[in-house]
């Protein structure tokens, strides 16, 4: 004979115990997980480089968001990629994960543009447009065409 348990009363809360991240877009994360702290790490840089003025602003903020998720993924696709010993298939070919790799990298480009353009339309400071700069210098354009 099995036993069930029975649900927990209304009002009573479950117990979880460790402390969750949410990102948009994104599963929740250990606290205290690696993934966490960085994700948490670049927002916070990425912020801090905008500046206060620029920082509070709801469509600066989802912008933020999805660059770092974006930039997160980026770098999770650059590990799967370094993993492999050839870019080539079978074919001699380059990966499809090559090409999914550069659209997520056009994808990135263009959230920065987007935030670059939205800071400077609000007649920035000169340090939080500096700031946007610095950020796309980190990731060079995509190649347009592959031979």
């Amino acid at each position: 004979m099995s036993r069930v348990s029975a649900p927990a009363a209304p009002g009573q809360r479950r117990r979880r115990g460790k402390g969750r991240i949410n990102l948009a877009g994104l599963v929740t994360f250990e606290a205290r997980s690696g993934a966490a702290r960085a994700l948490l790490a670049d927002k916070r840089a990425l912020l801090a480089e905008l500046g206060p003025a620029h920082a509070g602003g709801y469509r600066v903020r989802l912008l933020v968001d999805g660059i770092v998720r974006l930039g997160f993924y980026l770098d999770h696709v650059d590990g799967v990629l370094l993993g492999y010993r050839t870019l080539l298939d079978r074919r001699h070919q380059l990966k499809a994960l090559v090409d999914a790799r550069d659209r997520l990298q056009g994808r990135l480009m263009g959230l920065l543009e987007a935030l670059e353009r939205l800071t400077t339309a609000k007649s920035a400071p000169d340090d939080a447009a500096a700031g946007v700069s610095r950020v796309l210098a980190k990731y060079p354009k995509p190649e347009e065409s592959r031979p």
